[in-house]
Parts: C-alpha cells; sequence; structure tokens
C-alpha cells in the first residue's frame, strides 16, 4: 500500500508545486512530500526484505519453498515513519513524517489491520501531525489530517476498504475548503498544496488497497500569475521582512533529548518551525534569515547532520520567471558554501545561493547538485570556499553532466576568496569565461584566518589546546595569547608578503571569538583604530581597512588583503 501511495504522489508531485502558496511560493511542496513518502516506502521494502531471509534461514529446506509472512504491520510502520523522519523535506514532508508517526504508533504490536484499527490509526495520525507544529493554522495539511480522522465513528459498520474510501472522501472536501479557511489561497486560486498532496496520499492508500491501476495524474490549477508576481513575504515573527529567508533543516541526535528546549531555543530565530521525534533523535525545519545560527543553536542539544539550507527567494524568483508570461529566464547562476550568517547574506546579496557548510559542515555532492537544481538556472557556477569541499562540488559536476545543466566549480579554498570572485562574476560573459575571470580573482588575494587550537601540537608551532594561532593562507605561522594578538601579527606578516605597493584594501571578516555561547559575535573592538596603532605601515602605505560582520564559527577573523 505504501509503495502505491508513494508511486501516486510521485506522478501528483509537478501538478502539488504548481499550486505551492503557503508558507512561501516556491514551488516544491509536491517534492518534498514525494521523497519523505519515497524514503518511507522503501523502508518497509528493505525491511520486508530482511524479515523474509531472517524467516527462510529459520525453515527446514522443504519449508522454505512455501511463501514466508508477511513482516508485522507495526513494525513495518515504525521503519516507516523512522525512515520518514529523516528523509523529509520541507515544511509539509516533516508535517507527513508526524502523520506516519501517529499511524506507527497506533499500529504498535498488530499484526494485521481491521477497520476499528483504521479509525484509530487516522485518528492518531491526526493528533501526531497537529502536535508536530507549534503553532497549528487550519485550511493546511493538519485540516486534511483531521477530516480524514472523521470517518472513524463510523468506520466499525464499513469494510477496511470503505472506510478508507469515506476517509478520502471527506480529505478531497477538506481540501476543497482550503481557500475559505485562508484567504491568501483565494487570492492565488488555488487549495492547499500540503492539503492535496496529503488528499494524493490517502487516495494513493485506497489504490494500493484495492489494487487498482493508478491510472493518470490529476491537474490541480495554477497560480494566479498576477497574484504570484505581485507576492511579497510576510513579517517573520523574527522580524525580517521583504525576504523569505532560508528554508533550513537538520536532524539532532543526542540522549536526553527535549523537543520543548529545542523548540524555545529557536524560537527567536524564525518561523513555520517544526521540531519532530524522540529524545534520541529529532528533525527540525526552521525558516530563518540567519541558519547558521540555527545549527550552533542545535549544536547546544546533541549532534547535528543532514543539515541543509534552501534559499526561498531564490526559489521564489526562479517559480515567478516560469510561471509569469515575459520573465526573464536565468540562465547562468552562482552557488556558494556558505559558513555564517554574514558571509550568507554577502554571498546573497551578490546573486549567489546558499549551501550550508563550514569545517566540520561539509556538504554532500548530492546536496551540492539540489542547490544548483534549485538556482534556477543551466549553467551554475560553484563556489565551494574550502580545501575539503571542491573535490565534492567536482563530483556534483560530474553527477550533473548527465542532466541539463552543467556545473563551473570556481576552486575557492576560503570565504573571503569567494567574494573576491563573486565581485568578479560578469553576467553578460558566457559561463566558462565567468569562471576563468572568477577564479584568477580568488587566487590573485591574499588570505589569512585566526582560529583556535583543537588540540595540543608540536609542529610546525607549539600549541596547547584552545591557544589562538594566525594562518597566512593554509599554513599556520604564529601562535599568541588572545586573537587579537594573533590578528595583529598575521596583519603584520600579509603587509611583509603583499610586498611594498600592492597592499590597498584589508577586509577583516568577524565571526565567534568564543564558541560558547555559539550566538557570541566578536565584541565591538575598534579594529581600525587598534591595528594602525600597532601597525603604522598600514597609514604609511595608505591601506584602507573595512570591517565585515562575517558570523562565522570557529575562526575570530578572516581576513584577506587585495
Amino acid at each position: 500500500m505504501l509503495r502505491a501511495a508513494s508511486a501516486w504522489l510521485d506522478q501528483h508531485a509537478d501538478a502539488i508545486d504548481a499550486i505551492n502558496v503557503f508558507p512561501v511560493p516556491d514551488g516544491d511542496t509536491g517534492r518534498n512530500m514525494a521523497q519523505t513518502l519515497r524514503a518511507a516506502a522503501d523502508a518497509t521494502e528493505e525491511f520486508t526484505a530482511e524479515t523474509t531471509a531472517a524467516t527462510t534461514a529459520e525453515t527446514t529446506a522443504e519449508a522454505a519453498t512455501a511463501q514466508p509472512p508477511d513482516a508485522p504491520l507495526g513494525d513495518l510502520a515504525r521503519r516507516a515513519a523512522d525512515a520518514a523522519l529523516l528523509g523529509a523535506r520541507g515544511n509539509s514532508g516533516v508535517i507527513l513524517s508526524q502523520w506516519l508517526r501517529g499511524l506507527a504508533l497506533a499500529l504498535a504490536g498488530h499484526a494485521q489491520a481491521e477497520t476499528a484499527l483504521l479509525a484509530d490509526t487516522l485518528a492518531r495520525a491526526s493528533d501526531s501531525a497537529y502536535a508536530s507544529i507549534e503553532k497549528p493554522r487550519e485550511g493546511t495539511i493538519l485540516s486534511v489530517a483531521r477530516a480524514a480522522a472523521d470517518c472513524g465513528p463510523h468506520a466499525s459498520h464499513f469494510s477496511i476498504a470503505a472506510a478508507l474510501r469515506a476517509a478520502v472522501e471527506r480529505a478531497e472536501i477538506a481540501v476543497a475548503r482550503t481557500p475559505q479557511q485562508m484567504p491568501l489561497l483565494a487570492q492565488a486560486g488555488v487549495v492547499d498544496s500540503g492539503a492535496q498532496g496529503l488528499a494524493v496520499v490517502l487516495a494513493g492508500l485506497e489504490r494500493g488497497l484495492s489494487g487498482a491501476d493508478l491510472g493518470p495524474a490529476a491537474n490541480f490549477g495554477q497560480i494566479r500569475s498576477d497574484w504570484l508576481a505581485g507576492a511579497t513575504p510576510h513579517a517573520h515573527s523574527h522580524g525580517s521582512y521583504g525576504s523569505y529567508g532560508f528554508c533550513t533543516e537538520f536532524v539532532l541526535r543526542g540522549e536526553t533529548l527535549s523537543l520543548q528546549r529545542i523548540r524555545a531555543a529557536l524560537d527567536p530565530l524564525g518561523d513555520s518551525m517544526i521540531v519532530a521525534g524522540d529524545e534520541h533523535l529529532a528533525r527540525v525545519h526552521l525558516h530563518t534569515d540567519t541558519p547558521q545560527a540555527a545549527f550552533d543553536a542545535g549544536r547546544r542539544f546533541g549532534a547535528i547532520d543532514r543539515c541543509t539550507t534552501d534559499d526561498m527567494d531564490a526559489r521564489h524568483q526562479q517559480l515567478v520567471g516560469e510561471r509569469t508570461p515575459g520573465a526573464p529566464v536565468i540562465t547562468v547562476a552562482a552557488i556558494a558554501v556558505a559558513s555564517g550568517d554574514g558571509f550568507a547574506q554577502l554571498f546573497r546579496d551578490f546573486g549567489a545561493s546558499i549551501v550550508a557548510g563550514g569545517p566540520t559542515l561539509n556538504p554532500s555532492p548530492a546536496e551540492i547538485l539540489a542547490a544548483a537544481r534549485a538556482s534556477g538556472g543551466t549553467d551554475i557556477l560553484v563556489l565551494p570556499n574550502d580545501p575539503n569541499v571542491i573535490a565534492a562540488a567536482r563530483q556534483a559536476a560530474t553527477l550533473a553532466a548527465d542532466s541539463s545543466l552543467t556545473l563551473h566549480v570556481v576552486p575557492t579554498q576560503s570565504q573571503p576568496a569567494a567574494v573576491a570572485a563573486l565581485a568578479a562574476w560578469d553576467r553578460t560573459a558566457a559561463p566558462r569565461e565567468s569562471s576563468h575571470r572568477m577564479t584568477r580573482a580568488a587566487v590573485a588575494l591574499l588570505t589569512g584566518a585566526i582560529t583556535h587550537a583543537a588540540r595540543p601540537i608540536d609542529k610546525p608551532l607549539p600549541l596547547r589546546r584552545g591557544q589562538p594561532f594566525a594562518m597566512l593562507g593554509r599554513e599556520i605561522v604564529a601562535a599568541a595569547q588572545s586573537p587579537q594578538a594573533a590578528l595583529v601579527d598575521l596583519v603584520a606578516r600579509m603587509l611583509v608578503a603583499r610586498g611594498n605597493d600592492s597592499a590597498e584594501l584589508l577586509t577583516i571578516y568577524t565571526g565567534q571569538i568564543d564558541p560558547s555561547p555559539p550566538s557570541a559575535a566578536t565584541p565591538p573592538v575598534d579594529l581600525h583604530t587598534s591595528l594602525t596603532a600597532a601597525i603604522p605601515a598600514l597609514a604609511e602605505r595608505g591601506v584602507e581597512i573595512e570591517v565585515v560582520i562575517g558570523g562565522q564559527p570557529h575562526y575570530p577573523f578572516l581576513l584577506s588583503l587585495e
């Protein structure tokens, strides 16, 4: 049944994307829900195969020829829910995973389904979906979950097939009512995409139960182009206006996770927040302007992985371009791996989409490729901004070779180098020419960094754990008692390395001095005054000093000299 539902949702993913309005008109609800359900369906098939293999191994040679028993229903449902939580994408995808979790809780301990159990299952699924949302809103996927569960009081009088058909009918009625519950949908001329997605899932389950042919996909209409072109972000709870921000997601692992405490820590950072899971594993979804702050907040509670950020403004603009007659078509786009909210905004100001990354959070080739696809371009300039990410970027380019995308890797080894590269980006030039020009700009830049020793080392300089030190390029050149002292030493060395007359602009990107608390940024020291007092050559040679808030973790200061 779950595989049939997954296939039915896959067939309708594009049609659901076409009506995606709430919470952000970025055209990805169908794909996100399909990916989530696909992960669940894959997990059930793997579990069934494991159960079959184990059963066969325990039987005699004669009995092994018989049909092995099906896996217990409750165990299958639990495996599906766990996989959906890990594979969930987007707001509706995470809610769908929690709907599946409710199904699993109701089916726990049951080997087979019956009509009365179906009623309880749909009710538990609805409750689980509602419980995952800090501020539930009607006219969404939640309304459909509740409507489907309303078939429960009369379910005992029907067969399972008839009860499921009744749930589908109630879900479809609830979908049709969503524009009445949310005026935004009525203005856009569509029903809610997440609500429609769950109705498709229920219809797919019904088809899987009956064995009916899936048939052709339905068309759910289109967003009014005039509404889409004029759509503007609402004022977020975190104070943003005029920007949809970043869809930020990660998985959090720990031993005693408190979902309520995690929600409290993330609430000031954004909205559309979902924190779902248990004390060992949680999936976090948040719309925020500061994804790095969200990742840092998560680290307070446990280990994080599967970190993703999706530039919702870029997705919205892509959607407008696709749906609005006469809109310009994006052919060349850029994506940059960013660590720190200041850098993310800086790259975004240059027109690049963002991939979350950094020294301890390297994005995978698949994540880079996903960002490239979301950028809306056909030729994509990729800025890895770390030596360890360059290989992943090149692998993503190889993976894209079989598609309509061409990825051009600009091998930037640091975020300051990416700033120089993006400043040299000529959007009127051919992509390959732009890539070469941006690479030359990055290579010509002299870069440095101040960080702390993660452990004691003896070479090339003796450093104790936690001691600040300076790097010129990739080489450790000095140790100091404070980040500011290391900064003075490094700037002096950079001037010498650059030569007598070729230094014009020193840019200092401030980050986090003390990793506890993670959100603490560099204190407001007057770096211009302190550096010019300590290094007279700066004033003598007329070097301009610019201080930019980078917000990067692990590095109190990143520098560039040009």
